[in-house]
């Protein structure tokens, strides 16, 4: 593991199921990938598959990055960033897993409203001594994360349930146990498939560069 995280222990947050690690890309960096990705966005045929834009209502997907936009290896580093790899040894419990996403996501003033939601089924394996988790996504955030844009919401410690959303009443609702995910742009934080989380409505105040995309998404499994 990399000795800068997880020395001399692992902190504290990755036993919620999420870490925040900090702002590893510069704002000079966020800003070229932002312009990158803008620029195929206008040009991407919405519904054209496979990897394509997505539309959840107006919210803006661009699957598969490397496929679109990286014909020069700008996002080459991203899913080996070091320390990215070491949270992922650690919740996944060794070295032999893959990628499986690297995504972006944005939504305009007044939308990215989701429900609560995991991005694995059941996992019995979190009730196992040691438990067992199968992979992490983590959140690169390309413009600054605050309460107003949209941000993540995540329900710390939800993962050692085994449980998804269908464990919830309501999962549109609000959870007393959620955390708001928040930093400046260049920030990365990571969580685990088994968390509990969801996109939050950006204020129709907030002007829609500033969330076009809002982050690139990454994710890896066994």
């Amino acid at each position: 593991t990399h000795p800068a995280l997880f020395t001399p222990r692992p902190p504290a947050r990755v036993a919620e199921g999420w870490l925040n690690l900090g702002q590893l890309y510069s704002a000079e960096w966020c800003e070229e990938a932002t312009r990158r990705i803008n620029g195929r966005i206008d040009v991407e045929p919405p519904g054209t598959e496979p990897f394509s834009v997505g539309h959840e209502g107006e919210i803006l997907r661009l699957g598969n990055l490397f496929n679109k936009v990286n014909d020069d290896g700008f996002f080459d580093a991203v899913p080996v960033q070091p320390k990215l790899l070491a949270a992922a040894v650690h919740v996944i419990g060794g070295s032999d897993f893959r990628l499986f996403s690297l995504n972006t996501r944005g939504s305009p003033p007044g939308l990215g409203e989701q429900a609560l939601h995991t991005d694995h089924g059941p996992n019995p394996g979190a009730l196992e001594t040691p438990p067992r988790y199968s992979g992490i996504n983590s959140v690169l955030m390309l413009s600054p994360f605050t309460e107003q844009n949209g941000s993540t919401r995540m329900v710390s410690g939800w993962h050692r349930t085994g449980d998804t959303q269908e464990a919830l009443a309501d999962p549109s609702a609000r959870h007393p146990d959620e955390q708001r995910m928040l930093g400046p742009a260049g920030t990365v934080v990571v969580f685990s498939v088994h968390l509990l989380h969801s996109g939050t409505r950006t204020a129709k105040t907030h002007g829609a560069a500033s969330t076009r995309p809002s982050c690139d998404e990454t994710g890896h499994s066994r």
